[in-house]
């Protein structure tokens, strides 16, 4: 059996489509390495071909053990952590409304609270069975497209409130995957790759500063753009010392974070500089809100709570949850969440396809940054904002973000043995 008729043989016995060019490539390897070894010691190439082919073991056997290995796979457990945070999700996000409205219980809220949770659901299944590979064959060109349907006045198509919900998912769900293609582009031009995966960076933060007005929700994401670089830096995929690239996000970093603030205090909308001057002086701890927060937070009970208190909204959730349940219940919502992100960090750590694994750090960091974000402000230790906490906080958008995350991170791990 010659090179090409072995090769067949074993990738026939192989399921995954995907995965066969890939194992073809890797034994047409081994055996011209094995057979270069054999020439080397007098054969000639044709014997020395059919020698590394025979010792290759058998093409059924061979192709059996790889059709084992190079297939697609299932992390089941963050999976069932999703199946059961959802149903709680339904629950827990219908008593959010209930508290916003008059707090009566109806058949008809409960759908119509689920609804948004179902279609995140059937959005992640139909994700995770997509061929992540595809956003990194172009990735300038889909980032370019993603900052271009941002600036699209879709106002006008959806109107005011839906132009606003559709731009907030862009920025939540796509932007930081769609940056990862970015840095996977730039991965291989050591520092010169690295300043213009933050130029890029710079560049989607005022796209979506001009689109959406939200800078705490721009800031977020621009906070975890840096991570995403600096968790590539000390991968060492842009070939580069720590030395040199943490000290370049450092400055950079630096700089960028002085630059927004004076753009904002100079050039922005009043309300927006007055937020930031009432954080420079500490003034956002005197506000009403958080002072709302922390007066709940005195009369909180370990086990079970009292009706919501409060002018209750999506970004008090885990507050909610809190009051009504106890600290208990919202400690036991913590460690579900906590276990979730280790396990999607495992997934991330063991992952061999490098886009893969900047995919998947873009996607942990998309859901845990935000929750981090969310129980902090939800615990008076930062100014009140907006960020979203995966399966509590509700709404279309918010479901469709936690979905579409976890969706691609399901799809990166499904494919870790199968993309090359």
């Amino acid at each position: 059996m010659d090179l090409s008729e072995y090769i067949a043989v074993v990738t026939a016995q192989m399921r995954c489509k995907r995965a066969r060019a890939m194992v073809a490539k890797e034994l047409a390897d081994h055996i011209a390495d094995q057979k270069q070894a054999y020439v080397e010691t007098g054969m000639d190439e044709a014997s020395a071909e059919l020698a590394a082919v025979r010792q290759m073991g058998d093409a059924v056997e061979v192709g059996r053990e790889m059709d084992r290995i190079h297939r697609p796979r299932m992390d089941v457990k963050v999976l069932a952590l999703v199946g059961i945070f959802s149903p709680a999700a339904c629950f827990l996000q219908n008593m959010l409304v209930m508290a916003q409205g008059n707090g009566e219980w109806t058949l008809r809220g409960a759908a119509f609270t689920a609804l948004p949770v179902l279609l995140g659901v059937v959005l992640m299944t139909g994700i995770l069975f997509v061929d992540y590979t595809w956003l990194c064959r172009r990735p300038l060109t889909v980032w370019i497209v993603f900052l271009l349907a941002a600036m699209l006045p879709v106002e006008r198509i959806a109107g005011r409130e839906g132009g606003a919900e559709l731009i907030q998912y862009l920025l939540l769900a796509l932007f930081l995957p769609a940056y990862g293609g970015v840095i996977y582009h730039y991965r291989k031009k050591r520092l010169p790759g690295l300043l213009l995966c933050l130029a890029w960076l710079a560049a989607g933060a005022l796209v979506f500063l001009f689109c959406t007005g939200r800078f705490f929700s721009v800031m977020t994401m621009g906070l975890a753009g840096i991570l995403l670089l600096s968790f590539c830096v000390a991968k060492g995929w842009f070939e580069i010392s720590p030395f040199s690239g943490f000290g370049t996000l450092l400055l950079t970093a630096g700089g960028g974070v002085c630059a927004f603030v004076w753009y904002i205090l100079k050039q922005g909308n009043t309300y927006q500089a007055a937020r930031l001057e009432a954080l420079w002086n500490g003034g956002w701890e005197s506000s009403y809100i958080v002072e709302g927060i922390r007066q709940i937070l005195q009369n909180l009970q370990m086990v079970g709570g009292k009706d919501m208190s409060f002018p209750w909204e999506g970004a008090l959730a885990f507050l909610l949850l809190l009051e009504r349940f106890g600290i208990v219940a919202a400690a036991f919502a913590v460690a579900g969440l906590a276990v979730m992100f280790v396990q999607m960090a495992s997934g991330v750590k063991k992952q061999k396809n490098v886009f893969g694994g900047i995919l998947g750090a873009a996607c942990l960091l998309g859901l845990f940054l935000p929750t981090v974000l969310h129980i902090l402000c939800n615990l008076g230790l930062i100014p009140y904002s907006e960020a979203v906490i995966p399966f509590l906080f509700p709404g279309w958008t918010a479901n469709a973000v936690c979905y579409t995350l976890l969706g691609l991170y399901l799809s990166v791990y499904r494919n870790t043995d199968v993309a090359a």
